[in-house]
């Protein structure tokens, strides 16, 4: 470090216990670890479980041993590190959801002051104040320091690494790199990206550093990289595993804007607070002496080159990226960006503070954040299984992992095996339509998570066509649906264009002109019966539109169906999306049991998880019959479902509200 830089870092003062700052600062710090407190302990007690921590909570198994082989070497993509935790601390503490949150959410608090004594020792304590004020009140970390999962944790550890390198090559205390090797250790065994961010912060460290200081990093380093050897095996082969393929896309260029604007609640407001300082800040530092910008070089190097990695194996490789992979770096991008903020007087240290609090709390809160993230698909799925057992005549539907549903089982003291409800999850649409048919039921519950195939909501109200009850939750919908009418009867879609041979009700119906109207005598006593016979065709009616024209908001749920009046195999219901005549998204119908000769074609199209869908899309539907059997259709309908607004309402860019929704 230059002369400079050692000068204006003696000018911070210092309590005993190694907190920077003034007297008054240190205490505005643990004002905002407080506050930071109430924003992760809000109604605590009452916090769900999110996929994610079920995810491992479902591989914990009764010894250690076989959590390790079943539960991370067989299953995971992660270190064994906080699995291993996770085993040891619900074995001594049990499973409520604030007795596992709890340790998480101490590391995330824990790690405010640990990035405000970077950020001191690198810039200011008014910037380490500002950083702390964000880090306390962004959605982005009191979200992931909820979560019983490796980001509070990794970005502890990796904190701690940097702080005690920090404190280390100021003062050469063997204590401080003892500190810096066990920082670097815990990231390893915790999460592979905070692996990579140890790292960086372990070759800067080389890099900046006296010859003696370097023997000893390295030194430091052979050791963690010895007690790391066991892992070795495991890493490997989890390097070689898939990445998210199945679920993530891979990121655009748009991916660093999309998260910057979700990271600061898509707030102009907000966002241009924060870019004035930034600004402020890069032109103090360009206007003062080079010197005082190594600091920034750091933390640029140490936020940008963690993110670039991970963002081109997403793009090369396979796509792993996600805002939670970022956390980890996340500081030393926010002290880059305050890198050149000088130490300023208390006051406006403190409006600083408070106008940064004030702004990124209000916009958390009309996210919405607090009724999003405190209501839980599964829970809610529970409930209506669970209200189903009470004699009522209804038949229960579900589609969720069968392990997660075994896990809420055996915590309301149920078998798995014997709930009474049908498990769609796996089931071939043969099976489902056969057990649909098979019910006599007068209403039913369905429960379904955001993996849910598009056409199983249509589906199940084909059997059952009134909506009594709907309720939208995060990435989750339960409906009660009914056989008979009734007053408190609602109404989810918002628009249907039907084509009879007879008539055609709405725009956008073209039917070809080899298809012919034919009349069946035999299937009805009172009027001859309408068929479109293709006669030879290969397709049948096509329905076409602008999309954006056919829809009311990019979360809808666009529902087709064809009805025909014999199942011949290979013949589908197609939907296509195409821009600038080319396809860009194809689904065909999935088969169902025929009922009294009839056959139900259906097929969906769940507009959230095409996005971004380029402007001037059209939507195409028609009845495809490859083999030329001569399909005879009844009716063809296309419909569009109100989407679930709040489907990916923690993720979302901006607020969306739901009448389905929590109020």
């Amino acid at each position: 470090m230059s002369a400079e830089g050692k000068e204006r870092k003696a000018d911070v003062p210092r309590s005993k216990g190694g907190i920077p700052g003034e007297p008054h600062e240190r205490v505005l710090l643990w004002c905002l670890v407080g506050l930071a407190a109430v924003l992760r302990f809000w109604e605590f007690t009452g916090l769900p479980f999110l996929h994610d921590e079920l995810s491992a909570l479902v591989r914990l198994f009764p010894t250690l041993e076989e959590t390790i082989r079943r539960g991370v070497v067989e299953l995971d993509t992660h270190p064994p590190g906080v699995q291993v935790f996770e085993w040891v601390w619900t074995r001594l503490f049990g499973l409520e959801e604030w007795v596992v949150k709890l340790p998480f959410v101490l590391f995330s608090l824990a790690s405010i002051p640990l990035a405000y004594r970077v950020a001191s020792a690198w810039s200011s304590t008014t910037a380490g104040l500002l950083i702390a004020t964000l880090m306390a009140t962004l959605q982005f970390t009191v979200l992931y320091g909820q979560l019983a999962r490796p980001y509070a944790i990794g970005l502890f550890s990796t904190l701690l690494m940097a702080d005690q390198w920090i404190r280390y090559h100021r003062s050469g205390s063997k204590a401080h790199l003892i500190g810096m090797g066990l920082g670097a250790l815990i990231s390893a065994y915790t999460h592979h990206v905070a692996l990579l961010q140890a790292c960086a912060i372990g070759g800067l460290a080389l890099w900046w550093s006296t010859p003696k200081e370097r023997r000893e990093l390295m030194l430091m380093a052979a050791a963690v990289a010895l007690c790391y050897v066991p892992n070795v095996p495991l890493f490997l082969k989890q390097l070689g595993m898939a990445g998210l393929d199945e679920w993530l896309r891979p990121p655009t260029l748009h991916w660093p804007l999309d998260f910057v604007a979700w990271l600061f609640h898509g707030s102009p407001l907000l966002i241009g607070t924060v870019l004035i300082l930034g600004i402020w800040s890069w032109w103090l530092l360009w206007a003062g002496p080079s010197e005082g910008r190594k600091p920034l070089t750091l933390a640029l190097v140490l936020g940008l080159l963690p993110v670039l990695i991970v963002f081109f194996y997403s793009l090369l490789r396979s796509p792993i990226l996600q805002y939670s992979l970022v956390l980890f770096s996340f500081p030393y991008l926010l002290i880059a960006l305050f890198a050149g903020i000088p130490g300023l007087p208390f006051a406006r240290t403190l409006l600083l503070c408070t106008v940064l609090a004030a702004q990124s709390i209000s916009t958390l809160i009309v996210r919405g954040h607090f009724s999003l993230a405190y209501q839980s698909k599964y829970e809610a799925i529970m409930d209506g299984i669970l209200g189903s057992d009470r004699g009522t005549d209804r038949l229960t539907l579900v589609e969720m992992p069968p392990e997660v549903l075994g896990f809420y089982a055996k915590r309301a003291g149920m078998d798995p095996a014997t709930m009474p409800c049908v498990q769609l999850r796996g089931m071939a649409p043969d099976a489902i339509s056969q057990s649909l048919y098979e019910s006599h039921a007068s209403e039913v519950f369905l429960g379904i998570t955001a993996s849910a195939d598009p056409e199983l909501v249509a589906v199940v109200q084909d059997h059952w066509p009134f909506l009594r009850e709907r309720r939208d939750l995060v990435e989750g919908q339960t409906f009660v649906f009914a056989s008979t009418p009734s007053r408190q009867d609602i109404r989810d879609h918002r628009s249907a264009s039907i084509a009879l041979p007879e008539a055609v009700i709405g725009p956008g119906w073209r039917i070809p002109g080899p298809v012919k109207v034919v009349y069946d005598t035999a299937r009805s006593d009172i009027a001859p019966l309408a068929h479109w016979d293709l006669n030879g065709s290969e397709y049948g009616p096509t329905y076409e539109a602008l999309l954006d024209s056919l829809v009311g908001s990019p979360m809808d749920l666009v529902e087709a169906r064809a009805v025909l009046d014999t199942a011949k195999p290979g013949v589908q219901l197609v939907v296509d999306l195409v821009h600038e005549d080319r396809v860009i998204f194809h689904r065909s119908s999935v088969e169902m049991r025929p009922r009294d000769g009839i056959a139900t074609l259906w097929v969906g199209l769940k507009l959230p998880d095409l996005r971004p869908i380029p402007n001037g899309t059209r939507i195409k539907v028609f009845v495809w019959d490859p083999q030329r059997q001569g399909a005879r259709i009844q009716l063809q309908e296309v419909r569009v479902r109100e989407g679930n607004e709040i489907l990916y309402g923690l993720f979302d860019l901006f607020e969306r509200r739901s009448r389905f929704g929590p109020k």
